[in-house]
């Protein structure tokens, strides 16, 4: 293991290389055909894609739902009833930014409302056991009335793998730390982090635009990329990383990540900045863990902070911007990025 970034170290434990396994979208989506239930589309790839509207809809069968039991939602909906074969997080993403469309997502265990799982404006994403789950998207009731008409929905799930959570203890030199070193694995403020242009991105082809020349050129592209990639759905809304002495989305300067690390990548102000990929896990106060890409960007330059990472990984672990979080780097670097479920 590759360890120059920190400047002693003890108590690494000894561990077997875990198989790296992505989920298997044929697998783990049956098309269930006919036995789908009347009125409910079978979803059968990740990520799912939808562009709908609600006018279309003769359906109103739910009218409010156990997550949110105040927030009238009588207005029309579409059903998709999703099969999972394995540990995963299920991830609902809606697109209504027309006019005054208001179109919002739910996550059922069951064709009941009292069954909700998780819901939101935007997206709503749950921790799923195998079995049958049901994402409905209906239309907000406000005192104007129904908030119908056209919408995206994307429909996604990312693997929970389970492996051992040991990190390395020691100490980080940081730039700028007058020589007051960072004990690891150090708990601390975590910033949200903008996204990084990744090998997939299609910049670099040509030299009159070889990067972004905004902080937002291209950025849905980039999101949808990801989705692709990595199976994880949810509203992304943050742009390029800033023009910091290089390009519009570049970590350091004139590297470009694949697209699966750049979903799970964190950064620290580390003096000596680890190889790219070098396996992290980061995790909360409430046990959950993502382990994630360190390596690609030094960052950020405020030493408040133990570090930062990206909104994918601050949407599976429920925080936001300087939640405090713990990391540290892994004793087993071939841990598959993404969540984990600690042994």
């Amino acid at each position: 293991m590759k360890t120059p970034h920190l400047l002693a170290l003890f108590s690494i434990g000894c561990l077997q290389p875990l198989e790296h396994k992505g989920l298997d979208t044929a697998s783990a989506l049956n098309d269930t055909g006919g036995r789908c239930p009347d009125d409910v589309t079978c979803v059968n790839s990740f990520p799912f894609r939808a562009d709908l509207d609600t006018t279309d809809s003769n359906l109103r069968d739910f009218n409010t739902y156990a997550c949110a039991s105040s927030t009238d939602e009588s207005g029309p909906e579409f059903v998709f009833q999703v099969e999972i074969t394995q540990r995963s997080f299920l991830g609902v993403a809606i697109d209504d930014s027309t006019g005054a469309v208001d179109i919002d997502a739910h996550i059922l265990q069951s064709l009941s409302p009292d069954d909700c799982l998780d819901r939101g404006n935007t997206h709503a994403g749950a921790v799923v056991e195998p079995g049958t789950y049901y994402v409905v998207t209906d239309t907000y009731v406000s005192s104007s009335g129904e908030q119908s008409g056209p919408f995206g929905v994307t429909i996604g799930a990312y693997p929970i793998h389970s492996g051992s959570c040991e990190v390395d203890s020691g100490w980080l030199d940081r730039v700028g730390d007058d020589g007051v070193t960072l004990e690891m694995p150090a708990t601390g403020p975590m910033a949200m982090e903008a996204h990084l242009v990744t090998t997939d991105d299609g910049y670099g082809s040509s030299t009159s635009d070889p990067w972004p020349q905004s902080i937002t050129e291209s950025i849905p592209d980039h999101y949808r990329l990801s989705e692709d990639a990595t199976g994880f759905v949810m509203a992304r809304n943050q742009p390029w990383a800033p023009q910091e002495g290089c390009e519009y989305g570049q970590g350091a300067c004139g590297s470009k990540l694949p697209s699966g690390d750049e979903a799970w990548y964190v950064n620290m102000y580390w003096a000596d900045r680890p190889d790219g990929g070098t396996r992290m896990i980061l995790h909360n106060d409430e046990g959950r863990a993502v382990v994630v890409a360190a390596g690609y960007e030094t960052g950020p330059g405020n030493l408040d902070y133990v570090g930062g990472t990206v909104e994918e990984v601050h949407h599976y672990l429920g925080t936001g911007h300087s939640s405090t979080l713990t990391l540290g780097f892994a004793v087993d670097d071939s841990l598959p990025l993404g969540p984990i479920e600690c042994d």
